[in-house]
């Protein structure tokens, strides 16, 4: 897979219930992934890792702004 961009001009979807398989290619890199999800509807992120020591992720809207991180 061609590297993922690492803001808000990610065209890299995923849909509810799916999943996606990608690695970050360079030390520092930055995924972004789109969801489309409705008001009030609730999502689980699960990011299964074998090199990572402390992967982070975070949950922005539509804006930018960051509603929850782990």
């Amino acid at each position: 897979m061609a590297d993922v961009p690492g803001n808000s001009t990610t065209g890299v979807t995923i849909a509810v219930g799916g999943t996606i398989d990608d690695q970050l290619e360079v030390t520092g890199d930055h995924d972004w992934f789109r969801v489309q999800l409705t008001a009030g509807q609730k999502i689980t992120i699960a990011v299964n890792v074998l090199t990572l020591e402390d992967p982070y992720v975070y949950f922005h809207n539509a804006s930018g702004t960051i509603l929850g991180e782990n």
